[in-house]
């Protein structure tokens, strides 16, 4: 099974590629995500991955959909993409605009349908989970974050609630085909 930690950062994994912009940490693969904007691509073939982990990396970036494309490229049929990363009110892009949202990352599972169209029809992709956590050991941040899961993301974007405690979002796609 081939796995790709994406911006791996110091989180270097046994058995990965490990891919970051930099080895100073250790990555195995170094690569620039902002040479994606320039219409570079990731140093593999299309379909190469079983598994796709981008941890705290997307909200750096005002548009991840090039991202987004460029992981589903290198994705196999039937493998999986993980998206964690922490919601983009909270959150500024390091270029001081906001980001997306969690329903920009659902969204973008929807859009999937247009990415061949002349092979197939119906999505590419399909949300496997999609889930918000939070790292603070307080009880009433986990219990806030409990009652959210709890509820349709389009409320949760609305409310005030997702603004008192750090939330992340835990998305992962599955490749259909």
């Amino acid at each position: 099974m081939k796995k790709l930690n994406v911006g791996c950062g110091l989180d270097i994994r046994k058995g990965w590629f490990n891919l970051d912009n930099h080895k100073t940490n250790g990555a195995n693969v170094v690569f620039d995500l902002n040479d994606i904007y320039k219409g570079a691509k990731m140093p593999f073939k299309d379909n190469t991955f079983d598994y796709i982990l981008i941890s705290s990396v997307l909200h750096v970036f005002t548009n991840p959909v090039p991202i987004l494309n460029e992981l589903v490229r290198v994705c196999k049929k039937g493998g999986e993409i993980e998206i964690k990363t922490p919601l983009s009110n909270v959150n500024f892009s390091i270029y001081g605009k906001r980001g997306y949202t969690q329903g920009m990352l659902r969204g973008y599972a929807s859009g999937m349908r247009d990415y061949n169209p002349k092979k197939h029809r119906g999505n590419l992709l399909k949300i496997v989970k999609a889930e918000y956590y939070t790292n603070s050991k307080r009880g009433l941040a986990r219990f806030i974050t409990r009652l959210l899961n709890k509820l349709p993301y389009s409320i949760v974007e609305r409310t005030i609630l997702m603004h008192l405690i750090l939330l992340r979002v835990n998305m992962k796609y599955k490749k259909l085909y």
